[in-house]
Parts: C-alpha cells; structure tokens; sequence
C-alpha cells in the first residue's frame, strides 16, 4: 500500500493544520509508529477493537492507518533519526565499542556504538548498527566496521574498545591498517586497540573463583533448595527466626557466568550460615537433595560445611571491591575512562596489602592467584594503552604528579622511572599532533590569543587598547620563557579533590584557557573502559528495531516527546 493512501477520505492532508488548531496526521502518525517502536509493539496494533475505540474518543479525526501503513512509518522515521544522526556525526572524531553475539539459531550478530563529546561538552552514546555477519573471524568483523563506518560518513576515530579474544586483535590490525594514513589519523592509529578493562577484571575475578568452586558449588546447591520449593522457603524462613537472623533479603540464586551474580548469591547467603545449619536438623528434605542423584549417577555436592563458609566469606571480602569498581564502570551514558586509573591502583594496592599480610593465611593466598593474573595484564605501561594515563593528566584534580607519585609508590626505581617516561612522550607526541593541526587551521596556540578568545566573550564590539598591549607582551614573555599550553597546564595548580567532579563542566569553562588540550580531552574521555554499551543491544529483544528505538529515548522528536539522554 502506498504511504499516502492510509489518510482514505479525510480532507486534511498530513501537512495541512487546522486554524487555531495543531492537529495533523503527520504528527500522530509519526507519534503512533515512535509508540510501536518504543513499547515494543505489534504493527496489528493498530487494528485492535480497544486501540480504535480510544482513537475514536480521543481524535476522531485521526484515520487509523493499517498494520502495513505503520510498518512503512516505523522505517520512515527511521530513515529520519538515521539522517539527523548521521549530520550530528559530521567531521566528528568518535570512540568505538563493539560486541558479538551468537543467537539460539546460530546467528552471528555484532553491535557497534560511538561515544562522544558534543560541542556542547555532552556525553553522547549512539549505537550506530546491529547486523547480521557472516562469521566472527577478525578480519570479517573488520570489514563489517569498516563498512558502517562508510555508511555514516565517519573517518575519525580514536580507539576501539573490544574484548581480549584473538580475533578482536585482527580485527583492530585491519581497522589500523586501512586507516593509519587517512587525514583523520591520530598518530597513525596507534592508541586504537582498547582492550575492554572489565573484562580484564573478570578474568581476574575468575582466578580466585577457579580455586573455590567446590565450596561455591555447595553453596549454590543449598541456595537452589531454598528457592525450589515453597516448602523448601517456609522452612528456611523458619530457620531464619529460630537464629534470630535480621536481615532484610533473603538468599538469591546467582548465574554462574556472571561471577557478579554469583558474588551477591554469596554475600547475602554467608549471613544465613547458621540457618543453612539449622535445616540439616529441621528439614530432612534439604539432607536428601545431596544424596539422590540426577539420574545420570551425579549427586548434586553438599551440604556446605563451616570451612566452605570461612572460605566464601573471606573471598566476598575481596570480592567487594572487585564489584564496586564494575559497578563503577559499567556505566556508558557518562565519563568514565579519567577515573579508571585510580581505580587500578586501589585494586593493585589492596592485592599487594593482603599477599604481604600474614593474618589470614586463606585470604592471602586468593590474592596471591589473583595478582598474577592482574601482572600478567597490567603488570607494566606497554601492556596498557597509554591513552588511560593521559586520561589522568587531562583530570585537573591529579595532573602529571599523580601518576609519577604512584609510579614510584608501586613500582621499582628503574621501571617507575621507564614508565614515567613512556606516559609522558606519549603526551608530549598527542599535544605535538593537536597543536601541528591546530596551527595548520591557523589556530595560535599562544595565551595572548587564548585570553583574547575569552575576552571577546565580553567585549565583542570592541577591545580595549591597553589589554591589547597585555596581550602582546604575554605573548612575548612566553615566547621567550617557551612555554607551550601543556606547560602552562601541568604547572598550574591542580583543582580540589571532590567526589562526583565533573570534568566536563570543567572542560567546558576552560576550554578557551586550553584549547589544544581541550581538542584532546574532548577525543579522548569519552573513551569507554567495557564493551557494556554495546553489549546491551542484546539483552533488549527486538533486533529488528533496537537502533531506532535506542535513538528514540536519547533524543525527543519535538514536540511529540519528553528529551531524555540515553
């Protein structure tokens, strides 16, 4: 059916509004397909007894367009937040994650997002596809960014968050290679591939739950019991006042691929250690489920006995600061990459206190595993992107010196001073590159024209004859003194310590002050830490609509819609 004959006999044409009134179909139609989209909505919709009555009593003049009339609109205005999408990209340097996923039909789907900072100072996360692919091999997946990439105009990116499988390091190979020359190359691609940091702490995490999966097992199995059966709970609740347990939540079942589920099954159950106990003498049924088996000859492991709890619960303690940092980072609709670094060293400190501890000798030897395992992926800075570390020095509150005062705290002399030095040629060479593109727009550099900038947000009209003459002669003292920006920058004082800072604003106002490192901060803090972002794009349901849908709640089609930033 073509698009213009939904509107049937009605006169009012979709363009056409009533005097003194703002009706129009183009907006309810567009406002109904938006609806579908958002609500996950059958097209049928449309057609339902219920759906037509409220229409006829709300907007008689409305024409109810048909099942097929909808599914045209859906896609029109798709094409139409593509189109303003695509223009809001335009010359735009962006962030890369991306993610696979196989589905229950052995479908190979991957989702590719772009974070960015508006011209506003905004965090922007926009997923830019979610497709079908031929196959996961690196160099198939590489094609397939490449290609989206052409489709929406984007030939800036700085880096490219994935997670640590093999392919993935293809993939960035192909991504770098074909793009190292291009103009909008930031030193060749080199600081492209961006390992996803919480995958890396999971495979941390992994470590220390390899050497306690019995006890967890046990725990798990007494946990399942509980939440089997509505006997099963009654009895366990009964347990629970009989030791006068007060807590607030009961036990959860955990998913065993997701040692964070499995961290807050442990935490909440440790506290019920002596109810569990109870019910080997209260509940004969709980014995019994460790001695029938499945029918396979396999009896489920069990009852947990009190060095599995002394285990697991000094293994939640280590496990809670492991879990408060992803919970940290998790998050993809704000800045989160200037912040990382301070969260590795806490990590690595709090590792190293308890392997040089002799207090628990159980404790200590988790941390043993698990640090290993964190050496072997950030035991030195060239197994680390050194964007993370710029990252820090653009935080006004830590600068340079922070990461030269833990350098030398967690490292040797020799190797602090060989990353110290890593860090800061790989800062000296991005603020080269910015400031040798800078100059080639004709941007100066100098603090006389960044105080001009700022003045002029004053005095548009004229300027003052004896600033001018400031002016001049700053230009001249730090011509001499040769200082750049980024001197000029690391030299002044930092900014106070304080919880929930926010960079951005603080990019924003000193922008002007700075703006060769403010082109830099602007590329370089949107940069995600995990895959989470595109990751999502799963767990939502309808492939089919997931990129229009996404765009729908980060953004309002006036004025038929409350703005609201995804």
């Amino acid at each position: 059916m073509d698009m213009d004959d939904a509107y049937g006999s009605n006169t009012t044409t979709p363009n056409e509004f009533e005097e003194g009134n703002s009706f129009s179909v183009e907006r309810l139609r567009m406002s109904l397909a938006a609806m579908i989209i958002i609500d996950k909505l059958p097209f049928c919709y449309v057609e339902r007894e219920g759906f037509l009555e409220f229409m006829a009593t709300v907007e008689p003049r409305f024409p109810i367009p048909d099942h097929v009339t909808v599914a045209k609109d859906c896609i029109k205005l798709y094409l139409r937040e593509k189109e303003e999408l695509k223009q809001m990209l335009a010359g735009r340097r962006v962030c890369l994650t991306t993610d696979r996923w196989t589905s229950l039909q052995n479908l190979d789907y991957l989702c590719l997002t772009a974070h960015f900072i508006d011209s506003d100072w905004n965090h922007q996360k926009k997923i830019l596809n979610l497709c079908l692919v031929p196959n996961h091999k690196g160099e198939t997946i590489g094609k397939v960014v490449e290609s989206c990439l052409l489709e929406w105009g984007i030939d800036k990116i700085f880096t490219v968050t994935v997670d640590n499988s093999s392919s993935n390091d293809v993939t960035i190979d192909y991504l770098r290679r074909k793009g190292k020359d291009s103009e909008g190359s930031i030193l060749s691609r080199e600081f492209l591939h961006m390992r996803s940091y919480t995958k890396v702490l999971n495979l941390i995490v992994q470590e220390g739950l390899e050497d306690l999966s019995e006890s967890i097992d046990k725990i798990r199995n007494a946990v399942r019991y509980v939440q089997s059966s509505s006997t099963g709970s009654e009895k366990f609740k009964a347990c629970v006042e009989k030791e006068k347990i007060l807590c607030e939540t009961l036990v959860c079942l955990d998913l065993p691929t997701r040692w964070n589920f499995t961290y807050m099954m442990l935490d909440r159950a440790e506290k019920f250690e002596n109810a569990f106990e109870r019910m080997k003498e209260d509940d004969v049924e709980y014995l019994r489920q460790f001695d029938d088996d499945d029918g396979n000859g396999i009896k489920a492991i069990g009852p947990p006995n009190h060095f599995d709890w002394e285990k697991v619960r000094a293994f939640t303690k280590l496990l809670k600061v492991f879990y408060g940092v992803i919970l940290r980072f998790s998050g993809s609709s704000f800045v989160t990459f200037n912040a990382y670094f301070q969260e590795l060293v806490v990590i690595q400190h709090y590792l190293r206190s308890l392997c040089d501890s002799g207090d628990d000798p159980l404790l200590r030897e988790m941390a043993e595993s698990m640090k290993r395992k964190y050496d072997k992926y950030w035991g030195r800075v060239d197994k680390i992107n050194l964007m993370l570390f710029v990252a820090v020095v653009l935080d006004p509150q830590y600068k340079f010196k922070y990461i030269k005062f833990w350098f030398k705290n967690l490292y040797d002399g020799e190797q602090a001073d060989d990353m110290i030095a890593k860090v800061r040629d790989a800062l000296d060479r991005l603020f080269d590159h910015y400031a040798t593109r800078a100059s080639s727009r004709g941007v100066n550099e100098q603090p006389s024209d960044m105080l001009h900038s700022s003045l002029s947000m004053f005095n548009t009209e004229r300027q003052d004859s004896w600033m001018m003459l400031y002016e001049q002669h700053l230009a001249e003292e730090n011509s001499i003194e040769g200082k750049s920006e980024l001197d000029h920058y690391l030299s002044d004082g930092n900014e106070p310590i304080v919880e929930n800072f926010d960079i951005l604003s603080w990019w924003k106002v000193n922008s002007s002050k700075y703006p060769i490192l403010g082109q830099i901060a602007q590329d370089v803090l949107p940069i995600p830490v995990s895959t989470v972002a595109s990751e999502f794009a799963f767990s939502v349901g309808i492939m089919s609509c997931i990129i229009l849908r996404v765009h729908l709640r980060q953004k309002s089609l006036r004025p038929l819609f409350v703005h609201k930033i995804g």
